[in-house]
């Protein structure tokens, strides 16, 4: 009797080069899912990023085309996969994430529409009117208000700061 082979469900971060045509980067993408499909793998879900600034430059590149997918493979087939990844002169990197290892389900994954509520969320607060902090508010509103002012004559005003400065003098 042989083993049974379980399939493990994989996340894969792939970072494809800025210079790809549409076409071109496609058929990479359908390459890879061709390749998954002929190890017994089987396509949950898969998102395309689009093209997005990098951290940091990677192979000389400041920009790439990011694309997610999720997918069951059986465990002994990923090392292969792995190797074809390596070796595809479209790819600038790549990342597998095993979900059951990480204990993550397929819902908790960061997807593009999640990016794109999470950016209008921000951008939201960024330009909504800013408020006093309560803190602020509460001491402005308790500080007592000041005098009004009474007209006073510029000769009492100089026998003032005369008297004054007299004063700190001695």
């Amino acid at each position: 009797m042989s083993p049974e082979i379980t399939n493990h469900t994989y996340e894969m971060t792939l970072l494809f080069r800025p210079d790809l045509s549409e076409l071109d980067l496609q058929k990479a993408i359908d390459k890879l899912k061709a390749s998954l499909i002929s190890k017994k793998g089987e396509i949950m879900r898969e998102s395309s990023w689009g093209k997005k600034q990098l951290a940091y430059p990677i192979k000389k590149e400041g920009f790439g085309f990011y694309h997610t997918i999720i997918s069951t493979v059986p465990g002994d087939s990923i090392e292969t996969l792995m190797r074809e990844l390596h070796l595809s002169p479209d790819l600038m990197r790549y990342m597998i994430i095993s979900l059951e290892k990480e204990g993550v389900t397929i819902d908790q994954l960061f997807t593009p529409a999640k990016e794109d509520a999470y950016a209008s969320v921000v951008m939201a607060e960024k330009m909504a009117p800013k408020s006093k902090p309560k803190a602020v508010a509460a001491v402005t509103a308790t500080k007592p208000k000041a005098k009004p002012a009474t007209k006073v004559a510029k000769e009492e005003l100089d026998e003032k700061i005369e008297e004054l400065l007299t004063k700190e003098i001695k």
